[in-house]
């Protein structure tokens, strides 16, 4: 109906043993039309299942499936006018992008970590809100980033951009919180035909153009 909405959903999960909390589920919501942004997380304490060469995250109605290639997303936010209730299936229309060029990505002192990128899923499926279901189509991007992380704090700025033309960019910038300095930079392009070209520090530029601050926390973000 010419409506926009956005999504951002990622579990970040840890070995038994290594963190109180085995795995954290995040949910963001955005209704670009009515101007409203939802957030929720879903923790468990249990370690999830490993399946080799599949995922399948549950947690209280909230999953998350996938091969690879094909995707399956379900999700609710509860409560009040507006929040929705979203069903949605996903397929890759490009191979994995290995980011670095070989898929090792640096996060400064906080250690090394694999990571690759499928940037541009066709995604679709029913939104339900206030009741009313309708049918919903888009455009997706699936990160995957894991490692032996250190507990060396690190801040980093990500960004993932789908261009009219078919292709893709990702940039980040890992910085250390105390100034804000530097400790690695990279990116990756990925043409319309699916080649990936490796971006080093020196040839990105990430420049804030305004700051917010949380009126909750004080804490003042880049925008």
């Amino acid at each position: 109906a010419g409506d926009r909405y956005s999504f951002h959903f990622v579990t970040f999960q840890s070995a038994a043993g290594t963190a109180a909390t085995a795995q954290l589920i995040q949910l963001s919501w955005g209704d670009h039309a009515r101007g409203l942004y939802l957030t929720e997380e879903k923790a468990n304490l249990t370690a999830p299942v490993r399946s080799p060469g599949r995922f399948d995250v549950r947690n209280s109605g909230w999953s998350m499936r996938g091969d690879g290639v094909d995707y399956a997303l379900s999700f609710d936010i509860g409560g009040g006018t507006g929040n929705p209730s979203i069903q949605l299936t996903a397929t890759s229309r490009k191979p994995a992008a290995l980011h670095q060029g070989t898929g090792l990505a640096s996060l400064g002192p906080a250690g090394d970590t694999f990571y690759y990128s499928r940037t541009r899923l066709d995604a679709s499926g029913t939104l339900e809100i206030d009741g009313h279901p309708q049918k919903v189509t888009g455009s997706a991007w699936m990160d995957h980033q894991w490692g032996d992380i250190s507990g060396q704090q690190v801040g980093w700025d990500w960004m993932s951009l789908q261009f009219d033309d078919g292709s893709e960019l990702m940039a980040a910038l890992v910085w250390d919180p105390d100034g804000h300095r530097p400790f690695a930079g990279y990116g990756t392009h990925i043409a319309p035909d699916g080649a990936v070209r490796r971006l080093a520090a020196e040839d990105l530029r990430l420049a804030p153009t305004g700051t917010w601050t949380s009126p909750a926390s004080g804490v003042v973000y880049p925008m």
